[in-house]
């Protein structure tokens, strides 16, 4: 049974009702959301279904281009000022609504902190966004088994040795919307067998290829349009002799919008040269990503490959 998420602005000239799960739940302290709500942040829920969002009144939009380089529309109430809700022109399906609009505040359950390093600091002995992350992480853990917060990719620079992981990208004429529902359908584009969610943030998913390949993976960010991120708990790889060497590292997927295109960009980081399976994986990684991958994205669906010994 659906949700139903129901708000509006301080004075209610301006109001809407919403009826499903929020597909992401998210503080964030990027400039823009710092200014508009005069605070250190900007809290929201985002729905994918924004033509049937029902919204009365009428709303002033500010529009302006994101950090990401995208173009998104601030709505808000002309009477009172209050910011109710937020829609992007590269993925005109989605429409996120600000946390502090809800008639329901216990709605909001956030899993996220995006734009952290934007952030100010709360005292003079403690880090930037700590209480943020803190909130971030007690909403989830509420929710489910606590899946690790997320980072921007501005952090991910220093995680081992960025610059000599395994990464491959690609460019299409797609929405950033269409390559992210295509990353997470995930069974539709990597060869084998999966059992568990791949569509929401904190499932944990394991993935299967004959006797050659078994992992396990949490979905540890879930931003629609813009990057997904998987962390492999576990794994066992029967053509090597270290048959561990992907337990601990992150499998990323960074969405750039670039004008009527988008790239994106695929970074197994800890999948380095150095590795014994680096040759094989990443022979494997750049057929499932530059073949099956793409192709679902530019044609809606893809033939499954047969994959050597790797992934």
């Amino acid at each position: 049974m659906s949700t139903l998420f129901k708000g509006g602005c301080a004075c209610g000239a301006l109001r809407y009702e919403l009826a499903g799960e929020p597909v992401f739940q998210n503080h964030c302290q990027c400039l823009d959301c710092q200014k508009l709500s005069g605070t250190g942040h900007g809290s929201y829920l985002s729905f994918v279904g924004r033509s049937e969002a029902k919204i009365t009144g009428n709303a002033s939009v500010w529009r302006v281009t994101a950090d990401s380089g995208s173009k998104k529309s601030y709505a808000f109430c002309p009477t009172c000022g209050s910011p109710v809700y937020i829609t992007f022109s590269a993925m005109p399906d989605l429409i996120a609504i600000a946390a502090t609009s809800l008639d329901d505040p216990s709605q909001f359950r956030p899993g996220a902190l995006t734009y952290s390093v934007r952030g100010h600091r709360v005292g003079p002995n403690r880090p930037r966004a700590s209480a943020l992350r803190a909130h971030a992480e007690l909403s989830c853990t509420s929710q489910r088994d606590a899946p690790i917060p997320a980072r921007p990719a501005t952090e991910r620079t220093s995680d081992m040795n960025s610059d000599r992981n395994y990464e491959t990208r690609f460019t299409v004429n797609k929405d950033p919307l269409t390559v992210f529902n295509s990353i997470i359908d995930t069974r539709k584009w990597w060869s084998g067998d999966i059992e568990g969610g791949t569509k929401q943030l904190g499932d944990v998913f394991t993935y299967r290829y004959k006797n050659l390949h078994y992992s396990r993976q949490e979905i540890a960010e879930l931003v629609p349009g813009r990057s997904v991120k998987w962390n492999v708990l576990e794994v066992s790889l029967n053509f090597v002799e270290d048959k561990t060497e992907w337990a601990g590292t992150m499998i990323i997927f960074d969405i750039i919008e670039h004008g009527g295109t988008t790239e994106l960009v695929f970074t197994h980081i800890g999948l380095k040269p150095t590795a014994e399976c680096y040759d094989m994986c990443s022979d494997a990684w750049s057929a499932l990503i530059q073949g099956s991958l793409k192709e679902l994205i530019e044609t809606g669906s893809t033939n499954l490959l047969e994959l050597d010994a790797a992934s």
